[in-house]
Order: structure tokens, then C-alpha cells, then sequence
């Protein structure tokens, strides 16, 4: 009786010792997350002509409307279109395409918009930049003000007209 009690209480701790290592690492997890979030990484990308794009240096001081993309994505490519022909983009926003997907895929997506003015697309080596931001699914956007301050996360396809609605708010809020 007695071992039969011993063993159930060793059972009871082991489990209230995962328990607890559990729940901290997905708090700890969580605010790290929320701390990437809440300003623009500031992470150096390859632009596809294989120069560094630094995000900071890039966006100086325009908002920014940063899409994590899929080149095989069909949600993506729509999201690509849509925003690099919207002739209704705001002048003081800029997009920029990020991709861990194989270089020549995102090259291809992005050959008729490589002259589109303040649009860029960039590899994110290993998905860095994303997993630094917790993107799970594509296209995932991210809205910054020109101070890098996270405005807002958008998650799966969008119209324009939408995103740039989302900039508007704000400003309207200040």
C-alpha cells in the first residue's frame, strides 16, 4: 500500500513538473513574440538582384505594409497583383515582399513588378524574419507607421483598398 502511494505521488509530481515547464515556455514563448511584434524587425534581407536590404534603411520613414509570400501560394500571387497594380496606394506607403522560398521563384513572381515604385521584394533567408514574427500561413501582412511601430497584423488575402483603410484609421486616431 504504501509503495502503491509512493509511486502515484512520483506519478503526480512528474506530471505537475511538465505541467508547470509547459505553461512557462509557452508564456515565455508568448512575450517574446508580442515584444518581435510590436516594432519593425530590423533584420538585413536579400534583395533579388542579391544586394542587402536592410528593412529600417529601406522603409525611412514611410509606413510600411510588410507581406510575408508564398510564390507557390495562389492567395499570395493575388495579394502580389493586387497591391503592386493598385493605382489607389497611398504615396507615403511601401510594401515589401518577403519570401524564404527558393530565390528564382520569388524572382519570377516578382518580374513584372520589379519597376513598380516603392515596392520590393526580398528573400528571408530560412524564413527568418517570419519566424521571428510568428507568421504560421500566407500571405500574412504586416501594417507599420513611419516610426515602426506595429499598427496592425492582417492574416490570409486582402483587398487593398482594405489594408490601406487599416493606415487611414490610424492616422485618423492621431
Amino acid at each position: 500500500m504504501i509503495k502503491a502511494r509512493y509511486i502515484l505521488s512520483v506519478f503526480i509530481a512528474i506530471i505537475a513538473a511538465t505541467l508547470l515547464y509547459l505553461i512557462t515556455t509557452a508564456l515565455h514563448r508568448q512575450s517574446e513574440q508580442v515584444a518581435m511584434k510590436d516594432s519593425l524587425p530590423n533584420a538585413a534581407l536579400t534583395a533579388l538582384d542579391g544586394s542587402q536590404l536592410s528593412l529600417a534603411e529601406a522603409l525611412s520613414g514611410k509606413r510600411a505594409l510588410l507581406s510575408f509570400i508564398n510564390p507557390g501560394c495562389d492567395h499570395c500571387r493575388y495579394e502580389v497583383e493586387a497591391l503592386c497594380s493598385d493605382v489607389e496606394r497611398p504615396s507615403d506607403i511601401q510594401i515589401v515582399f518577403l519570401s524564404g522560398a527558393p530565390a528564382d521563384s520569388l524572382r519570377a513572381l516578382a518580374a513584372p513588378w520589379v519597376e513598380v515604385p516603392d515596392v520590393y521584394f526580398a528573400h528571408d533567408s530560412a524564413w527568418q524574419v517570419s519566424n521571428q514574427l510568428g507568421v504560421r500561413s500566407f500571405p500574412t501582412m504586416f501594417l507599420y507607421e513611419a516610426d515602426g511601430s506595429l499598427l496592425t497584423k492582417v492574416e490570409g488575402e486582402a483587398k487593398p483598398a482594405y489594408l490601406y483603410g487599416l493606415f487611414a484609421q490610424a492616422t485618423a486616431m492621431e
